[in-house]
């Protein structure tokens, strides 16, 4: 039989390994287990990401670069124009002031667009004015296709130039990323555009965006450049 010492000791040392368990870690009991991670899992989905980190500015480059490079600037917003407010705590006060720091870049791709609802709406008014020749009777009839015609043909057209357009939206220390969730503010349309977005479309307007860079070892760091050789301006985003 063991001696009356070693069975105190091992019994202590039972007693001291389970006081020093969390009770985080106890899996003895399922349901303290399962109220333990419901209880990390709210921790963990309460916590609210507020603004990119490296990985975020990362996966974001690479984004871009595969579907706006040789986009071309067509106009800069400021965030209050569009309807844009700025994340939450990065910048204080209200009103204009809840816009600061944000601009929106509205981009197009100058090789596609419209090129086929054009030469639609040409054989369209060529078949058009044939049957006009060939029936006078129908000219009437033909004419109001023909304006029909005309009027779908526009809606295609603007139809696939607004898929070739794109918004970028640009957050000063916060994010950059594309968006669709913008309106026009009747406020801020009739509002001066600011100082520097003013300064943006007197450099930057007409060119193409060309490279999208990160800064650094995934550093919250961006370079956007727009055009090439004597004329490339580069944007830093921090």
């Amino acid at each position: 039989p063991p001696s009356p010492l070693s069975t105190q000791s091992a019994t202590e040392g039972k007693q001291q390994s389970a006081q020093a368990q969390p009770k985080h870690l106890n899996t003895s009991n399922p349901a303290c287990a399962r109220k333990n991670r419901r209880q990390y899992q709210q921790r963990t989905m309460s916590a609210k990401k507020s603004r990119f980190d490296g990985l975020d500015v990362a996966a974001m480059t690479s984004h871009l670069k595969r579907t706006m490079l040789g986009f071309k600037l067509a106009n800069v917003y400021d965030g209050n124009t569009l309807g844009v407010s700025a994340t939450a705590g990065s910048a204080g006060g209200g009103g204009s002031d809840a816009a600061k720091g944000v601009y929106m870049f509205k981009l197009a791709d100058p090789s596609g667009g419209g090129g086929g609802g054009a030469s639609a709406g040409t054989a369209a008014a060529s078949s058009s004015s044939s049957n006009n020749a060939k029936d006078a009777e129908d000219v009437s009839d033909n004419a109001t296709k023909g304006e029909e015609d005309k009027e779908v043909t526009q809606q295609v057209t603007a139809a696939a130039q607004d898929q070739k357009r794109a918004m970028l939206l640009i957050e000063s220390g916060v994010r950059f990323h594309p968006t669709t969730h913008y309106s026009q503010s009747t406020s801020g349309s009739s509002s001066m555009p600011s100082p520097f977005a003013m300064k943006l479309r007197k450099h930057l307007r007409n060119l193409r965006l060309e490279n999208v860079t990160q800064l650094g070892n995934l550093d919250r760091v961006v370079d956007f450049r727009f055009g090439s050789g004597s004329y490339a301006h580069h944007l830093i985003l921090e």
